[in-house]
């Protein structure tokens, strides 16, 4: 053999050797990342609490849910102009009546929880969306018959169950469940906004609204709690995924032999952290990096999230800005919340003065303390007086006055902060 071919094979076995160190090596790291990640998720998992069959009101829901069938509700509109359409809907509402009985039975539960088994990880047994649609769809279509037949208090209590029917995803604290949450309130806070603005509520009415949406909007879904849960989920499926126990249907790179999965947790858990020093409701404080964050790092994290949980995909977007999913549904809903709490405290001191408050800080009721505040501002939301009415808006993303104008109006399912436009609760009547 020539000394050629002597160093060829040489180079050849030293690379031969190399690959199967390498190999062997990000097994054998892979294998410890897999036990690490199972020991943290277990320890994690141990501490949580678990709801006995006969609190969960969620297993009432279902019942109820289950009964609505295939009910295609986008495709009929409820408009009060056309009596075919108002006598088609109240068809809907009566058909389904005992299933939303149902439903009402499960919300008087203090508790319910939809995903019994956080053993099987990111497989959360969740209710279908769709269902839960229709369920929000039917309690709105009875609300706006009951107020077609000016029984307005009647019309209040039906869109009050609709966030109470978002509400029963509190113990669903994963960002799938969050996202669905929002969507299902937002219907029921516009529908609210709308009576409170159109002033079709008695006082009696307003002090029970007061009530309620308080002690709703207090029991919401923390933040924090929803990164921690995604985080120890995130864990479970790299601890199958590192181990080997699972790799069909994911990309052929992604298994214990070749690819450096503590690479991921490391990377992953500094994004937690930092994010977790982020306050939705002080969006105004949020460093500008973050703020406006490059697509690349957004594609970086998708990349190394998205083979294993929502959290990869439904915390950013394609879109420039990291608010565009998770943390922009925080950051709309507490708008929402506040926008709509802020009003309510605006028609209660109107009944109680007998005129319009000439500012918020005119309004003393301490349970309306740090609501009126903007989180896009840190300052009041902008209220402004005209004559017997007034204008009521938060400054939006760019936390900028931009004289009251919106691109989408509050109660669409919408991406309005998208734009660097004012947030619109209530306008000056045409009349």
């Amino acid at each position: 053999m020539s000394k050629r071919k002597k160093r060829a094979l040489i180079i050849l076995i030293s690379i031969i050797a190399i690959l199967v160190a390498y190999v062997i090596y990000r097994r054998c790291t892979n294998y410890f990342v897999s036990k690490n990640a199972r020991s943290e998720f277990e320890s994690w998992l141990s501490k949580q609490d678990k709801l006995s069959p006969d609190k969960n009101g969620a297993q009432i829901i279902n019942k109820g849910i289950a009964l609505l069938g295939d009910f295609h509700y986008w495709t009929i509109e409820l408009d009060f102009d056309n009596q075919a359409s108002v006598v088609e809907v109240t068809g809907y509402v009566e058909k389904f009546q005992n299933a939303m009985q149902l439903v009402k039975a499960g919300l008087k539960y203090k508790e319910w929880s939809f995903s019994p088994d956080l053993e099987k990880g990111f497989m959360l047994t969740l209710p279908s969306f769709y269902n839960l649609r229709q369920a929000e769809i039917l309690f709105t279509w009875k609300g706006q018959l009951q107020e077609l037949k000016t029984q307005y208090s009647k019309a209040m209590l039906e869109y009050i169950s609709i966030l109470k029917l978002a509400n029963t995803l509190n113990r669903n604290q994963t960002v799938i469940s969050r996202l669905f949450q929002r969507i299902i309130q937002i219907r029921g806070l516009a529908s609210l906004r709308k009576m409170l603005s159109d002033k079709t509520l008695s006082k009696t009415d307003l002090i029970v609204l007061k009530k309620t949406l308080l002690n709703l909007y207090s029991n919401r879904t923390s933040y924090l709690a929803v990164l921690d849960t995604e985080f120890h989920l995130f864990l479970e499926s790299i601890a199958r995924l590192a181990s080997g126990d699972e790799c069909a249907g994911v990309e052929p790179w992604y298994n214990p032999w070749i690819y450096d999965f503590g690479d991921d947790v490391d990377y992953v858990r500094s994004w937690i952290n930092e994010v977790s020093e982020l306050d939705p409701c002080k969006f105004y404080e949020w460093p500008e990096h973050i703020k406006k964050r490059e697509m690349e790092d957004d594609f970086q994290l998708i990349a190394k999230m998205g083979f294993f949980s929502w959290l990869g995909w439904e915390l950013f977007s394609s879109e420039a800005y990291p608010i565009k999913g998770f943390l922009k549904s925080y950051l709309e809903s507490e708008l929402e919340w506040r926008g709509v709490l802020t009003l309510l405290a605006i028609r209660l001191f109107e009944f109680e003065q007998n005129q319009l408050p000439d500012k918020l800080v005119n309004i003393k009721d301490k349970d309306f303390r740090g609501i009126i505040i903007d989180p896009c501002s840190g300052k009041e939301l902008i209220y402004r007086k005209e004559s017997n009415d007034f204008y009521l808006y938060g400054v939006g993303k760019n936390g900028i006055d931009d004289n009251c104008k919106a691109s989408t109006p509050f109660d669409a399912e919408h991406d309005a902060f998208d734009a660097d436009l004012d947030f619109i609760f209530h306008t000056p009547s045409k009349n």
